[in-house]
């Protein structure tokens, strides 16, 4: 919450360049053009600072890229009002069809989609390990470290069953899978790859197909 003792932890001014802090980061006035670029850099220099002085694979550190993601979302939640419909039968359907490809696509598919034809990448699906929650049972370890696990199948019946009630509640929930990807495991571990593949295409088919269809449902009266 606030910057060490200089007097009793002069060694992290050693080794942290730029101090931040959640105190003075809530100190600073952000209103203005670029200001929420500003802070979401600011609350990344937290986290990384957090990184350079303790352990990368330590529970402080993981926590720290978790705060930073959970206030990152509702950023992309305030910068995206706009677009942040309520979910209707014809939007839920929308959505289930792109979060369906997320699933179904093979990595050669995702790949071809999002560098305009590329056809390498092999055929198998990188969703699969983000499909059903991590075992407690085979990795107990993860439920001390992630402290909003997720998974897709979840995403899917949250949608079907109405649980999210706009388009960003549900959206934030994908991109919660893949950032617990990234915070639990090593940055050269293939589900660390996946994940990142995952977030791009996950980008891509709702900026390429899912945003700009509803856009045509707007005009025509039929979202609100």
């Amino acid at each position: 919450i606030k910057l060490p003792s200089r007097k009793f932890h002069p060694q992290y001014y050693y080794k942290v360049d730029q101090p931040m802090s959640l105190k003075e980061i809530k100190s600073r006035n952000y209103e203005y053009n670029g200001g929420c670029r500003d802070f979401l850099l600011d609350l990344e220099l937290l986290a990384k600072n957090c990184n350079s002085f303790n352990e990368e694979d330590s529970l402080i550190v993981k926590n720290s890229y978790q705060v930073v993601n959970y206030v990152k979302y509702e950023v992309i939640k305030g910068k995206n009002f706009k677009r942040n419909y309520l979910i209707n039968k014809d939007v839920k359907q929308r959505l289930l069809k792109q979060i369906n490809k997320l699933i179904d696509s093979t990595e050669r598919e995702i790949i071809k989609n999002i560098n305009h034809g590329d056809r390498s990448g092999r055929n198998f699906k990188p969703s699969e390990p983000f499909l059903k929650y991590v075992d407690r049972e085979e990795l107990a370890e993860y439920y001390e470290v992630i402290h909003r696990p997720m998974a897709l199948n979840e995403v899917v019946r949250n949608l079907e069953s109405d649980k999210y009630t706009t388009i960003y509640d549900c959206i934030i929930d994908v991109l919660l899978i893949f950032d617990n990807a990234q915070v639990f495991n090593d940055a050269d571990s293939p589900i660390y790859e996946s994940s990142k593949l995952l977030l791009k295409y996950f980008d891509y088919l709702l900026n390429h197909n899912f945003f700009p269809e509803l856009q045509d449902s707007k005009e025509r009266g039929e979202i609100t």
